[in-house]
């Protein structure tokens, strides 16, 4: 049936025949759902178009189906974006205002990671099909990579501790590349003072910094960069502010602030500019970026001390940037690969669970691994959403018992001589 040959009053049962795929737990067919909806919006019957687009609002908003594993989730939102793609502007930019209403009412960790990383696909720059402010699009990235506060200062902290640990081997092993009388800054004393405040300030910009991989609009590109760069400039303000060279004026820390404001904005810069076009190869760049973050600040902290800067201020610039610029471009390479995490995926303990839980079914010989994986799952409905979870469980079963289910296995006759004793 199509929409042309429904009669009036039929617009239900072309709803009774999309439902059974809006409900599916297949990634394609509840996509395919998404588009068959989206081709009743913009007809001549505004109710049945009207109705179309609630429907499409719930089942974008809906927990993902399946164990909400991310393969699903990108496959569905692939068909869901190429449906919203055919509709009018207005009618898109209701459906996202929809979209984020769900958001605010959704609990379920997973249903809002999977609603704000299609809502994020949907704002990326080569689309756009609803807009959002920065701080909307800042909630929903971190939402998306389900990125905490415990979880950030974390990953801040410890990338602080290496860096500046070989900062301060590196200090206190080697002469001071500036020889000059006035220059009485003990640098490995103040090392700790200065690794604090650097994770202080890293930790507060990474939490304002929009993670992922999708490409914002330019707006919001430019507030990112903003962020960055002040977190630099606040970060020289404060390390003079707390005396660790005081023979240094406001006139010779006022060029260092430029110094940080150009070195933060063109490191978050280069971090957009890469998820637009590859400049590294992804594997490698966890440790280029810093790397190359490190000797761009070396190079300009000596031309700024050759074209007339104090040369006290262009080594307190180079203590102060040259660990703050490695850890946040190591801190950047970690928010582009921030993406959603399905729940349970890569977790062997998991499947170490799952075995233990199953053994009592495998033990007579009789039951299969996955039968035996299946019955527990069955039981245990917490566990059974976590369907990727579940295929890592499944498959640690079946390597740990292949051999005992094999009939030449040692181990398998034992435990059949076993069981026809017990039911002797």
């Amino acid at each position: 049936m199509t929409v042309a040959e429904a009669p009036e009053g039929g617009g239900s049962a072309i709803f009774e025949l999309i439902a059974p795929f809006s409900e599916s737990a297949d990634a394609r067919l509840r996509g395919n759902a998404v588009l068959a909806l989206a081709a009743l919006v913009g007809g001549q019957d505004k109710h049945l178009g009207q109705r179309a687009m609630t429907e499409i609002v719930r089942v974008m908003s809906a927990e993902p189906g399946g164990g909400g594993a991310l393969d699903w989730q990108r496959r569905f939102a692939a068909r869901s974006l190429d449906a919203l793609a055919r509709l009018r502007p207005a009618e898109r930019q209701w459906i996202g205002r929809q979209i984020f209403a769900n958001l605010s009412a959704a609990r379920e960790p997973q249903r809002r990671a999977a609603i704000a990383q299609l809502s994020l696909a949907a704002m990326e720059h080569e689309r756009r099909f609803w807009t959002a402010g920065w701080t909307r699009w800042l909630r929903l990235s971190r939402l998306a990579a389900r990125s905490g506060f415990w979880i950030t200062l974390g990953e801040v902290l410890w990338r602080t501790a290496a860096v500046w640990g070989i900062f301060a081997l590196a200090i206190g092993i080697t002469p001071p590349l500036i020889k000059d009388d006035t220059f009485s800054l003990d640098l490995f004393q103040h090392s700790l003072v200065v690794a604090a405040l650097t994770a202080v300030i890293l930790a507060i910009s990474t939490l304002l910094s929009v993670s992922g991989s999708i490409r914002p609009p330019l707006g919001i590109s430019i507030a990112d960069i903003t962020v960055s760069a002040t977190a630099f400039v606040l970060l020289i303000i404060m390390t003079a502010w707390t005396g660790l060279n005081p023979e240094l004026s406001v006139r010779d820390v006022l060029p260092l602030c430029v110094l940080g404001f150009v070195l933060g904005a063109a490191l978050r810069a280069l971090r957009w500019v890469a998820v637009a076009v590859a400049t590294e190869p992804s594997e490698t760049a966890v440790g280029l970026r810093p790397l190359a973050a490190l000797g761009v600040t070396t190079l300009i902290c000596i031309a700024a001390g050759r074209l007339g800067m104090d040369l006290r201020a262009a080594a307190m610039g180079w203590v102060v940037l040259a660990p703050a610029t490695t850890i946040a471009a190591w801190l950047d390479v970690r928010l582009e690969n921030s993406d959603p995490r399905a729940r349970g995926v890569g977790n062997p303990l998991f499947g170490l669970v799952c075995l233990r839980q199953c053994t009592s079914s495998i033990e007579d010989g009789c039951e299969t691994p996955a039968r035996a994986l299946a019955g527990w799952l069955t039981d245990n409905e917490r566990h059974r959403k976590d369907a990727t979870a579940a295929h890592f469980g499944l498959h640690w079963a079946y390597q740990c018992n292949r051999g005992l289910r094999s009939p030449n296995s040692r181990e398998f006759g034992r435990r059949r001589q076993l069981r026809d004793c017990r039911e002797g």
